[in-house]
C-alpha cells in the first residue's frame, strides 16, 4: 500500500508533505502467517572512547593543634606503716607416750646340708648342726635323724660347748627303728654328756631334744655330734643332712 500526494490545483502554488508524517494500519482479520525470514547479521560494537585524565586538586594544609596540656600535680605522700604487735608465747609441748614393749624374739634355725658319717671309730666327730652363742639365757630345741649299720655298737651323739655353761637342764627322746621303741630320759646338764643308742639291731634312728634353760657366761659354739658307740670295721654311724636345730636368746 502506498499514499500518493500531489497538488490539488495545478497552478502556481506549492503543495508540501513534510517530513514525520505518518500513516497507522490495523489489521482486523487473521491472515495466515508467513515463513519468517532470515535475520540480519549484526554489526560490530564500535570503539569504546578513552576516558579522559583529570587531576586530583592539592588538599589543603591542617590547622595548627590546640594548646599544650598542662603539667600533672605531684602525688601525696604515703602514711608511715603502724608498729606491729608482738608474737604470744608458745604453748608447752605434752608429755611423750611410753614406748610399746619389745616384740617376740623369733627364733633362728641351722640345718645341715650334708651328711656326716663315722666308720670303724668311737671317736665323736663335729656335725653341720651347729650355732655360736654368747653370755646370757637360750632356749633350744632340735630333731636329729641316722643311720647305724652295727647293731653290737650302735651309736652314740652328744651336743658339745666350746663355752662356759652354768645350767643346760633340759630333756631328750631317742627313737631307733620301731616307733614302740622310745628310750628317754632327762638331764640336768644335758650339754657335754655323751648319750648311746644301744638297740641291738641296726637302722635308722631320730633324735628329739629340748632344752628349756641354757645359761651360758661366755662365747662358744654348740655342735652336735657323732661316733660309734664301739669301733667296729666296716661298719659306720651317720647324721644326715636335713637334721637341725633351733635357739633363741631369751634375756
Amino acid at each position: 500500500m502506498a499514499f500518493s500526494f500531489a497538488n490539488g490545483n495545478a497552478g502556481t502554488g506549492t503543495s508540501i508533505l513534510f517530513e514525520g508524517s505518518y500513516i497507522q494500519v490495523a489489521l482486523v482479520g487473521t491472515p495466515e502467517s508467513g515463513g519468517s525470514g532470515f535475520s540480519g547479521y549484526s554489526g560490530r560494537s564500535g570503539y569504546s572512547g578513552t576516558s579522559g585524565i583529570g587531576t586530583s586538586g592539592f588538599s589543603g594544609v591542617s590547622g595548627q593543634p590546640g594548646g599544650l596540656s598542662g603539667t600533672s600535680g605531684f602525688s601525696g605522700y604515703s602514711g608511715y606503716s603502724g608498729v606491729s604487735g608482738f608474737s604470744g608465747v608458745s604453748g608447752f609441748s605434752g608429755v611423750s607416750g611410753f614406748s610399746g614393749t619389745n616384740g617376740t624374739t623369733f627364733w633362728t634355725t641351722v640345718v645341715a646340708e650334708n651328711n656326716t658319717s663315722v666308720t670303724n671309730s668311737s671317736t665323736l666327730v663335729d656335725t653341720e648342726v651347729t650355732f655360736a652363742v654368747t653370755a646370757g639365757v637360750y632356749v633350744v630345741r632340735g630333731q636329729f635323724f641316722g643311720y647305724t649299720s652295727n647293731a653290737a655298737g650302735d651309736a652314740k651323739w652328744r651336743l658339745d660347748s666350746t663355752a662356759t655353761l652354768s645350767l643346760s637342764r633340759g630333756w631328750y627322746v631317742q627313737q631307733l627303728n620301731a616307733p614302740a621303741s622310745w628310750p628317754t630320759g632327762t638331764a640336768n646338764a644335758i650339754l657335754d654328756v655323751d648319750y648311746s643308742l644301744l638297740s641291738g639291731s641296726d637302722g635308722f634312728f631320730c633324735i628329739d631334744v629340748f632344752i628349756n634353760d641354757l645359761v651360758v657366761d661366755d662365747s662358744g659354739n654348740i655342735t652336735l655330734q657323732i661316733a660309734q658307740n664301739t669301733a667296729s670295721p666296716g661298719n659306720n654311724a651317720n647324721i644326715y643332712r636335713g637334721s637341725y636345730i633351733e635357739y633363741k636368746k631369751v634375756s
